[in-house]
């Protein structure tokens, strides 16, 4: 089932897949600016380093390998697997419980890419990059 993210969950930076450009093909895309079409009540959304434009962003599953595109290490313990990145003596740790990843001190579970983005700029202040 499609599912589109809501308008208020994203922020400049978010990665997010759209099929309106290429609608065989998963491509992954950066929002670069977010704005009100004219005359219209639905909002739209920039890809970075792209002029197109799309009202309907669609989440990425955040899965092991975004861990690893962002520079977060994995740490093996007993109970499961544990994903922690360390940004300015901060240190913010993910691990796969309940069908959802949760943050180590608790949190709202997780299943986004853009999601997480927005947890780790809330708790550092730093954007996530791809490595």
């Amino acid at each position: 089932m499609k599912m589109s993210i809501q308008a208020t969950e994203l922020r400049i930076g978010n990665w997010f897949i759209s099929h309106e450009t290429e609608p065989e093909k998963t491509i992954y895309y950066q929002v670069e600016e977010i704005c009100r079409y004219s005359k219209s009540t639905s909002l739209g959304v920039r890809f970075r380093n792209n002029s197109c434009w799309t009202s309907d962003p669609e989440p990425i599953e955040l899965t092991e390998e975004w861990f690893v595109k962002f520079g977060f290490e994995k740490e093996t313990t007993e109970d499961c697997d544990w994903w922690y990145l360390e940004v300015d003596n901060k240190s913010i740790g993910f691990a796969f419980i309940n069908e959802f990843w949760e943050q180590y001190y608790g949190g709202y579970p997780l299943e986004y890419v853009h999601e997480l983005q927005n947890r780790v700029k809330s708790w550092t202040g730093k954007e996530l990059t791809i490595k």
